[in-house]
């Protein structure tokens, strides 16, 4: 059995809800998750959109529970474990 050391998210339809806000659940899920195991984001913006994606994500209020956040790139699975 393998033990969970940490989950990484999606920010559109996962944690947000695109061109609106956060789902209503995802301030409280991403808080108690972040007690227990590591957390990452990912988000991959249209070219152009970028700078509006970030800004979306830091008026979120949720990056400070993400150990690692990645923005139009791809990444390794294990830097997060």
């Amino acid at each position: 059995m393998h033990n969970v050391e940490g989950i990484i998210f999606d920010w559109v339809g996962t944690l947000y809800e695109r061109d609106k806000d956060l789902f209503p659940e995802s301030y409280e899920v991403i808080r108690k998750l972040s007690e227990k195991y590591n957390l990452g984001l990912v988000s991959i913006a249209k070219k152009g959109a970028e700078n509006s994606r970030w800004r979306e994500i830091e008026l979120s209020g949720l990056t400070p529970y993400f150990k690692e956040i990645y923005r139009n790139r791809i990444i390794r699975i294990n830097t997060l474990l």
